[in-house]
């Protein structure tokens, strides 16, 4: 089977609710169940196929009802271009949420430079709920983290390279430094949160690629 068909066929056992049919058909004997901590209940990880069903078990018999199950259609991805070049992040007040995640991804892997100024600090997952009289109230009731377990802090992520926004809204002193910051290495590459901007190859003959990227919130 092809990712595809692996995926559709998953997908088509869960709308069943056929968890272990599913495991069974579609899981490696060694498979790894991460969980994002450990809790009284299950550890963080559990490894090989008869554990893993042996914790579905275990999690199913912890629901009481069932109201729904709703399972979309699968994404598969397929034909991206994966560079492995110097990256520079661009970073800002306006940078939150699903950003401000992947700006804390890039930095616990390595991976790149966040350059600008600090994010917008809005690592807590909310939800509002409404009520009969018209009010509402808006609960916190997680907090993102990054993949070295770091929070994502109330004053934002702080760059790595301060560089302050210009009053002039026709300036973009971040962008304007970020190019000459990578010209020096091999290959050039940077991603903006808003708007990407990769430039690749040598000095000489780079090239400039644009489009719609990166993610945004409010708190």
């Amino acid at each position: 089977m092809n990712t595809e068909e692996i995926a559709k066929r998953l997908v088509e056992l869960c709308r069943e609710a056929k968890w272990e049919t599913a495991q069974k058909e579609l899981y490696a004997t060694d498979a790894v169940s991460i969980e994002p901590e450990a809790t009284p209940a299950f550890e963080k990880e559990t490894r090989g196929l008869p554990a893993i069903m042996e914790k579905g078990r275990k999690f199913s018999a912890m629901v009481e009802t069932m109201h729904s199950l709703k399972v979309s259609e699968p994404i598969v991805a397929g034909g991206e271009t994966a560079y492995d070049i110097p990256w520079v992040v661009l970073i800002d007040g306006g940078t939150a949420s699903a950003a401000e995640i992947v700006a804390g991804a890039i930095r616990d892997y390595d991976r790149g430079t966040l350059v600008g100024e600090p994010t917008f600090g809005k690592g807590l997952v909310q939800r509002v709920h409404d009520f009969e009289d018209g009010s509402s109230a808006r609960i916190s009731f997680a907090r993102w983290l990054t993949p070295d377990q770091s929070p994502i802090p109330d004053e934002g992520l702080a760059p790595d390279i301060v560089v302050a926004r210009s009053p002039d809204p026709e300036v973009d002193l971040q962008f304007a430094r970020t190019p000459f910051m990578v010209a020096f290495q091999a290959g050039w590459f940077q991603f903006n949160l808003c708007a990407v901007h990769i430039y690749y190859g040598a000095a000489s003959g780079a090239k400039t690629i644009s489009g719609a990227a990166g993610g945004s919130g409010s708190s």
